[in-house]
């Protein structure tokens, strides 16, 4: 964020200095990418802020976290004008994961439409496999963490959850279950009791599994 602010002052959003972003180029002529936000407020559009000011492109821009709140909107706005100064025929379309995200952003001035970055997810790739009985109806892959909105699986009777206790969290078993279960909720919880910090390797979830 820091960081950030030092390339506002200057004037435009830059990303020299931030870490590699996976993006997918759909189409090179007219240029359209589809990439996430991470360390990066516009995604690749923060890579390529110098394309020459005549050449059209179009950024479509998945957040990697949650954005449902006005302060992280106003700075992705900030910086999405201060990029079509620079870049005036650069479209940025956000595409969100939530309505809500995509109504804060739409008031704010910016283009953006509901569309959860899983659902494009092949159903050929992850599927149940024919020889193996189904044992749950879904997978939650997530820190035990409010944030993470574990609520929504309140529905789902057959849910394992995946998850770790890290190195300086205060997480028992009890508070675990209780978060699983939810208020009001029946579904049988099994939790390790024992206190496991973040697996460093392969060979570690190996172990734990």
């Amino acid at each position: 964020m820091l960081r950030h602010r030092r390339y506002l002052r200057e004037g435009h959003p830059s990303a020299k200095s931030q870490a590699a972003l996976q993006a997918s180029l759909l189409s090179d002529d007219p240029f359209i990418s589809y990439s996430g936000m991470s360390a990066t407020p516009l995604g690749l559009a923060s890579h390529m802020p110098f394309l020459p000011r005549s050449h059209r492109a179009w950024f479509l821009i998945s957040p990697t976290w949650s954005i449902e709140n006005n302060s992280s909107v106003k700075m992705i706005r900030t910086y999405a004008v201060l990029h079509r100064v620079r870049n005036p025929r650069h479209s940025l379309i956000f595409l969100s994961n939530t309505q809500a995200e995509a109504d804060l952003l739409n008031r704010s001035g910016e283009a953006a439409v509901l569309h959860n970055k899983t659902s494009a997810t092949s159903e050929h790739i992850f599927r149940p496999l024919e020889d193996v009985p189904v044992e749950f109806d879904a997978i939650y892959n997530a820190q035990l963490a409010s944030w993470k909105r574990h609520d929504l699986s309140l529905g789902i009777e057959r849910c394992a959850f995946v998850f770790y206790r890290d190195s300086i969290g205060s997480s028992t078993t009890e508070s675990e279950r209780a978060r699983i279960n939810g208020t009001g909720s029946s579904r049988r919880v099994t939790c390790s009791s024992t206190s496991l910090t973040a697996p460093a390797s392969l060979s570690d979830w190996r172990r734990l599994m």
